[in-house]
């Protein structure tokens, strides 16, 4: 659902470039020079109308470093200053209101998923939810909480290697017999606390081992061998999770184990969305 703010509010294309500057009593306002006019109300009033009128969505990618929609780090100027000075940073105007409407869903920037891991991270997320919008609506149809059980069942490793605590939570929330709205509502809080922190190394490797017990008494030792070197690589950071993951699939498809094929642990995002180029920036996700 693409949109430009700029022009939505009546910019135009080509125009005259806007910015972030500190007004008199320290507010961030959007400003632009060329005209001298001051945007402020004008963006603030079409961020509202915008977002009240979105409807239902996963999360959003916005331009980076824009004074109307980068995330985080737009630079704000003195009001007066036409050299270029800074006084700090902050999110774009646009981008602050859509932060805060959409609390709890992967927001991030187009500069930053130039990374792989923030990418990968942004795409599992952004399908998750979107697998669940779909979940919910078919227990509402049903009348029952099944779908999102068989869900949640799908989603074990993959929460596992996300928060395992958060998993284990989950999975009571399902047995505890709520309503079939409460559940759902419980259900999808859950899951977006979740899946709002990346994978970790420590936690993966023990969802990697859980599953190399779904093959052992199937493997020769040197197999069995070849996946653990391959597991200590990706502790060690020498090897990417594909590596483990490519040997478990191979298995996969030689043996019957299809609670395991299930998982979305496995391919949490479809296939042709995978990209493995790295820009080498923002490895720190925290």
């Amino acid at each position: 659902m693409p949109v430009c703010p700029e022009v939505a509010i009546g910019l135009g294309v080509p125009r005259d470039p806007i910015r972030l500057v500190r007004g008199e009593a320290g507010e961030v306002e959007l400003f632009q020079p060329a005209s001298g006019r001051v945007l402020t109300r004008e963006m603030e009033s079409f961020a509202g109308r915008f977002l009240d009128g979105l409807g239902e969505v996963d999360g959003a990618i916005l331009k980076f470093r824009s004074p109307s929609c980068g995330t985080s780090d737009v630079r704000v100027h003195p009001r007066g200053d036409a050299k270029g000075a800074i006084t700090g940073k902050s999110p774009g105007l646009f981008a602050a209101a859509a932060i805060s409407r959409l609390e709890g869903l992967p927001v991030e920037s187009e500069g930053r998923l130039k990374n792989f891991a923030i990418r990968e991270h942004f795409l599992t997320r952004i399908f998750s939810l979107a697998a669940f919008r779909g979940v919910r609506q078919a227990c509402l149809q049903a009348g029952t909480t099944g779908p999102l059980v068989e869900f949640h069942a799908g989603l074990k490793m993959l929460l596992m290697a996300m928060n395992r605590e958060e998993q284990r939570r989950l999975g009571r929330l399902l047995a505890s017999g709520l309503p079939v709205r409460d559940a759902l509502q419980g259900y999808g809080e859950g899951l977006r606390h979740a899946l709002a922190r990346p994978m970790r190394p420590g936690a993966v490797v023990d969802v990697l081992l859980h599953a190399l017990g779904f093959f052992k008494d199937g493997l020769k030792p040197a197999e069995k061998a070849l996946f653990l070197d391959a597991v200590e690589g990706f502790r060690a950071g020498r090897l990417p999770l594909s590596a483990c993951l490519a040997v478990l699939r191979a298995w996969l498809a030689r043996f019957d184990a299809p609670w395991l094929a299930s998982q979305a642990f496995f391919s949490p995002y479809p296939p042709g969305l995978v990209d493995i180029a790295d820009s080498g920036k923002g490895r720190d996700l925290d």
